[in-house]
């Protein structure tokens, strides 16, 4: 094992001259930025200053989809018609989501950081009762307020242990997908205790007339459907399209393959061809908005919920980390906003200002035509001026986690000691616990990181790539401090060379901690098994309970 080791640091070693050359492509992360003396509320709301009809609101989201898997930033995956829009849109360069898809998708709902719903702890877990809660509004919630037709295709992922939670008591007109994490991508069913059972529904009613059919190809012609019933209504719509792919398990219909056969690795062939079929549906999709007469009046929005699965064949090259990490690799995402409402000189370019996928609670419903009251206390901050205008945004800072409130006790945990300019110091942080925000240009990360690790790039060393999914790093403790605008990999640990910035860094962390709520935690229920349900998974709580 320690020769094997030695030969892999020995080609490492040896490729890091492709591998600069590789991110020097890839990254285009240059700007400059003045950090704020004092905080600024992130929770104010500015109504639109322009009559216009409510546009159409088109929001793709794709499943585990990595940095380095878009055509635009260099992939060998065939994306065209994602391209496309991206090149012809706006590029959120600096766009971040959660590092795994349960919370990205609360926060995506809500506006709100997983702290401040309990749900920061983790991802929602199939037979526990957990979710996002049900006294926070939604954003299908807050459009249907403004005359909205609200509709969610594909990946729900945010609760379903109570009827309470399912997608069409939380503001969606109509649902038509699937409860849980993931499953088969054909046969849309989900394992438990060795058999696989039902998990696709048609608003609150199992639905099996899909089955034997590829989930990205169902996803899309139900998209096309809402679209071509929408045509002729004087109301707007809303549509979340959550493709399920390119999530494992890796399947795809053999015409996808096509012009693959130069992908060595079998996995990453699979991977790249599922990728190509939801570029192929999201190409579908904008064809189906033109044709309706609906495009013209359209805000089309794409985003990844987390960074990509390397263990499921995606790449992050060259950020560093993975799914689940919170380093860039897990958190930073793909993401770009296309419409014919944004003026032609606004187009064609790219933000690099900090942008959370909690943002787009406030935008969505501003470009809607509404706004927030004064008891939606949210995270997110309106970004459309930002978007659509090139103004510099709002958001200084992200709250990417705190995964547990932080304890002293006698005997555990270990505070930082920070020593600063003036040679005293800052004494308030468990570093055990695994936390994580972004102020400015600094990063800083505490607890155990997992993956921590750069995956080279599978194009150019598809064997390397392989061997080192097979290593399994230490996660590294304590703290750590980048500055992510010169150090996008997150080499340079500046926690000694700038403890003011550290100290900085940690007073942030320890004002969010002040406002952790109390985690939304259920242990394993057997209640949950579909045999209770005709082998259908489904709502197993009676009582309605948030």
């Amino acid at each position: 094992m320690k020769v094997r080791v030695f030969f892999l640091l020995m080609l490492i070693v040896e490729i890091k001259t492709q591998m600069d050359d590789d991110r020097n492509f890839v990254l285009n992360f240059t700007t400059t930025f003045s950090p704020p003396d004092t905080f600024t509320s992130t929770n104010g709301e500015t109504p639109p200053t322009e009559s216009h009809t409510p546009p159409h609101i088109i929001f793709i989201m794709v499943d585990d989809l990595g940095w380095n898997d878009v055509g635009y930033h260099g992939s060998e995956i065939r994306t065209p018609h994602m391209d496309n829009l991206a090149e012809n849109g706006v590029k959120l360069e600096n766009y971040y989501t959660a590092p795994v898809c349960g919370p990205t998708r609360a926060q995506f709902l809500s506006g709100k950081y997983s702290i401040h719903m309990g749900t920061h702890r983790g991802n929602t877990i199939a037979c526990e009762p957990t979710g996002l809660p049900t006294q926070f509004p939604t954003i299908a919630d807050k459009l249907k307020e403004q005359g909205y037709n609200t509709h969610l295709i594909g990946k729900w992922h945010a609760g379903f242990h109570t009827e309470d939670h399912l997608p069409t008591s939380r503001g969606f007109d109509t649902f038509r997908g699937f409860l849980l994490g993931h499953g088969d991508h054909y046969t849309h069913t989900r394992q438990y205790q060795g058999k696989k059972y039902l998990d696709f529904y048609d608003n609150t009613t199992p639905y099996n007339q899909s089955w034997g059919h590829y989930s990205t190809e169902v996803f899309t012609e139900r998209a096309k459907e809402i679209i071509e019933e929408s045509k002729d209504t004087s109301k707007p719509m809303f549509m979340f399209l959550s493709y399920q792919a390119p999530h494992n398990p890796l399947q795809v219909p053999s015409e996808y393959l096509d012009g693959y056969e130069h992908i060595q690795l079998e996995s990453r062939r699979k991977y790249a061809a599922m990728v190509t079929a939801i570029d192929e549906g999201v190409g579908q999709v904008v064809e189906s908005l033109k044709r309706s007469g609906m495009y013209d009046n359209s805000v089309i929005i794409f985003s990844t919920d987390n960074g990509g699965d390397v263990g499921s064949a995606g790449s992050n090259f060259p950020l560093r980390g993975n799914k689940g990490s919170l380093y860039q690799g897990g958190i930073r995402a793909i993401g770009f906003v296309s419409s014919p409402i944004i003026s032609a000189a606004k187009r064609s370019r790219e933000v690099t200002d900090l942008i959370h996928v909690t943002d787009w609670m406030p935008t969505l419903l501003h470009i809607a035509g509404g706004s927030l009251n004064s008891n939606d206390l949210i995270d997110g901050v309106n970004q459309w001026n930002t978007i659509s205008n090139a103004e510099r945004s709002e958001r200084k800072e992200i709250l990417h986690n705190i995964k547990d409130r932080p304890r002293f006790r006698r005997g555990r945990g270990r505070r930082s000691r920070i020593a600063n300019r003036k040679g005293s110091s800052f004494d308030t942080w468990n570093v055990r616990v695994v936390s994580s925000l972004t102020y400015g240009p600094w990063k800083i990360l505490t607890g155990g990181q997992a993956r921590d690790i750069v995956y080279p790039n599978p194009a150019n060393h598809p064997f390397l790539w392989r061997d080192m999914l097979r290593l399994r790093p230490r996660s590294r403790t304590g703290i750590q401090v980048y500055n992510i605008v010169e150090d996008p990999q997150e080499n340079n640990n500046l926690l000694t060379a700038r403890p003011d910035i550290t100290t900085l860094l940690l007073s942030r962390l320890k004002f969010y901690e002040n406002s952790i709520a109390p985690a939304v935690v259920g242990r394993h229920d057997t209640q949950c098994h579909p045999e209770n349900r005709g082998g259908v998974w489904g709502p197993y709580i009676e009582a309605r309970r948030a």
